[in-house]
């Protein structure tokens, strides 16, 4: 039997997927611990984990971000986008990693996994140069060649047009994320480690093991 901690950013498109995974370690009979907001908790719990709720962080109810984030305005602009990360999954990973690093001290667990938009999994690996792994319950977006920024809805072009597109988007895109980038490296100091050299597409998933959400059947795709 192995110590899992499992980390789920507490909003339903985040937690409810993770759910079936944490109850399938629990079926094979692993000490799985969920560190979440109190939202979710219960979720977690009714499938045999033992839940963590946010403590240092201040608690979120996705039904109203501004009442803990006045900022976040529910407004459909690529600045409120901006805001939405900066404050809410950059801003409140230091407080997470705090959160991590006391439950690594009351009980070291074996395996650290998190949702990549749970960023004080990352902090909280570096912090105690434990391995860690990336479960995702989103898309997975890695860059890749070939692969036009994610976020815009295109398939990979072919052709010489196709490339100077895809690179021309891709240098906007590192352009309309500086600020984000300047702000995660911001964090990082604030939560007791040294810049590293992460993207703003990099940084939310670990290098070691990306375990990626998969749908069971996409007929018009061809894949099961």
């Amino acid at each position: 039997m192995a110590s899992m901690l499992i980390t789920a950013m507490p909003f339903a498109g985040h937690a409810r997927p993770l759910r079936p995974v944490v109850a399938e370690l629990v079926r094979r009979g692993h000490d799985v611990r969920v560190y979440t907001g109190r939202t979710c908790t219960a979720m977690f719990e009714e499938v045999g984990a033992r839940a963590l709720p946010w403590h240092t962080p201040p608690d979120v109810d996705e039904r109203d971000f501004a009442a803990t984030f006045p900022r976040m305005q529910g407004r459909k602009t690529f600045r409120q986008a901006l805001i939405n990360l900066e404050d809410l999954f950059l801003g409140t990973a230091p407080a997470q990693c705090v959160d991590l690093l006391a439950a690594h001290d009351e009980q070291p667990w074996d395996l650290l996994a998190g949702d990549p938009m749970a960023l004080g999994t990352r902090f909280a690996a570096e912090r105690l140069g434990t391995r860690w792994a990336t479960v995702s319950p989103i898309p997975v977006w890695l860059p890749g060649r070939g692969i036009p920024p994610t976020g815009l809805g295109l398939r990979p072009a072919t052709g010489t047009l196709g490339v100077l597109r895809d690179a021309i988007l891709g240098a906007g895109g590192r352009v309309g994320m500086a600020g984000v980038a300047r702000t995660y490296q911001r964090i990082r100091r604030q939560a007791g480690l040294a810049a590293d050299h992460s993207s703003f597409v990099t940084l939310w998933y670990s290098p070691q093991l990306v375990v990626a959400a998969v749908a069971e059947r996409v007929p018009h795709l061809g894949l099961a």
